[in-house]
């Protein structure tokens, strides 16, 4: 148990937060909620109740594609590892970023070898973000809405390159 407060049952917590039991035992199973086992089910700290709501609404904003702070989230592929990181200088530069804010990855699925910019800029920079990307040869991954003729482009620049 977690020190002497009550404890809470996941389904309570659900009533009182409008979160569903699932999404509090992925928060539980994940380590973003201070949970205990009560037996075979999850348990929370009287404590803690407010800070399952607060990741609802956390989530809320993060599906609207905007945090509280008015900044969007963006991510960015290239073939070119040295683009890559020059967009990424840039565009930290730019928006005088946190390192957190911005950050810089290697992706390999299937053979296809990428390099991603990503991370959460000041909304009002998406056409100065948008210009750094395409100009340092990126395109913007969207998982929501990646149409046919994108992923087929994508996939013949990378026989392309593979072949060149």
């Amino acid at each position: 148990m977690i020190g002497r407060e009550r404890q809470v049952s996941l389904q309570e917590v659900a009533q009182r937060t409008g979160v569903a039991v699932t999404q509090l035992r992925e928060w539980c199973a994940t380590g973003r909620l201070p949970c205990d086992r009560d037996g075979t089910e999850w348990c929370l700290g009287e404590s803690h109740v407010p800070k399952a709501a607060a990741l609802a609404t956390l989530g809320r904003r993060l599906a609207q594609g905007q945090r509280a702070d008015g900044r969007q989230p963006f991510a960015a592929a290239f073939r070119d590892s040295v683009a890559a990181r020059h967009a990424l200088h840039e565009l930290r530069r730019q928006s005088a970023a946190d390192l957190a804010d911005v950050s810089i990855a290697p992706l390999a699925i299937d053979g296809m070898t990428l390099v991603v910019v990503a991370g959460w800029l000041p909304s009002q920079l998406a056409p100065a973000v948008s210009e750094v990307v395409e100009r340092r040869g990126g395109w913007f991954l969207d998982a929501v809405d990646v149409p046919g003729d994108a992923l087929r482009e994508m996939s013949t620049r990378e026989e392309q390159h593979q072949t060149a």
